[in-house]
């Protein structure tokens, strides 16, 4: 049974790992599928009540380019992002779990600043990559403990472009096709809500550039508690690539492997038909990504 004490309307609004997904950086060749720390803040590991619920959230992951060992760069990304994510919670079970399935898009205006370095500086407006989720599997195994898996599909759509077999600083999505499962463990005693989300991206060839990013791995956790209508609490999250990019088979410079830590705050309002929440991380740690600051503003609620 779904811990009570956790706002329902709150609970499905980044059920979809996906949900702010988008925009790490491109000190590899593009953004990240997945945007470290999308689904913090919630119980990932539960799903809320049969239903439909829709979230919308507004995000901006903005720093500068940070080389491989640990040399930040004159060179300044940011995406302006605006998603929105739908998610049928169903009454069904499968093995004992309970089924449900979800999808997202997003939007951004994407910028992207070398002047310092005597390069380019663009801003261009896209959607990134459509995210379909059809498995979502929930068990409540007792004691205040859930336990969920999910796959997720990202779509190779979405605004992309290239010069000369290059990746163009314009382009916002990727061109290729992402599979990512995920497992979570929530922990949820009267008023608090500890969950951890495990996450691994596998990327398929970038048949325009032949380039391929290599495979990631991805936590968020969530410290939270809740007094009343309002929750707060700590978040963070960690990536870690673990495989050498490629172009033809040959790896790229040092590998151009992606890494970050970073931790912040959250705050969430159940409002009754809708809730609110806000959260930020700060980037304590990078390596071939950006400075990684991200702050998420996200309204949610039962259709």
């Amino acid at each position: 049974m779904l811990n009570h004490t956790v706002p329902e309307a709150l609970m499905p609004a980044l059920l979809l790992a996906g949900v702010a997904v988008c925009g790490s950086a491109q000190a590899n060749e593009g953004p990240t599928a997945y945007l470290p720390g999308a689904t913090t803040g919630i119980p990932i590991g539960a799903l809320p009540p049969p239903g439909v619920y829709v979230a919308g959230s507004v995000y901006t992951p903005y720093g500068e380019v940070v080389d491989g060992d640990g040399n930040t760069t004159p060179i300044m990304i940011a995406n302006h992002s605006a998603s929105i994510n739908v998610t049928w919670a169903s009454p069904y079970t499968i093995l004992g779990a309970r089924y449900g399935a979800s999808a997202t898009q997003i939007a951004a205006v994407h910028v992207f600043d070398a002047k310092k370095v005597g390069g380019n500086s663009s801003s261009t407006t896209g959607l990134f990559n459509t995210i379909i989720q059809p498995v979502i599997l929930s068990w409540d195994v007792g004691s205040d403990v859930h336990v969920s898996t999910a796959h997720a599909v990202y779509l190779n759509n979405g605004q992309y472009s290239s010069r000369n077999g290059v990746r163009s600083e314009k382009a916002f999505a990727n061109n290729y096709w992402s599979y990512q499962p995920s497992v979570a463990v929530s922990y949820l005693p009267k008023n608090w809500n500890l969950t951890a989300n495990f996450l691994f991206t596998t990327n398929s060839i970038n048949r325009e550039t032949h380039y391929r990013t290599g495979d990631t791995f991805y936590a968020d956790f969530t410290a939270a508690r809740t007094s009343g209508r309002t929750t707060a609490g700590l978040i963070g999250s960690v990536v870690q690539q673990v495989e050498d990019d490629r172009v033809r088979g040959v790896r790229v410079g040092n590998g151009n492997r992606t890494q970050h830590f970073m931790a912040g705050p959250m705050i969430a309002h159940d409002f009754g038909k809708f809730s609110l929440s806000a959260r930020y991380l700060a980037n304590l740690h990078s390596r071939n990504d950006i400075n990684l600051d991200i702050a998420f503003l996200t309204i949610s609620g039962k259709l």
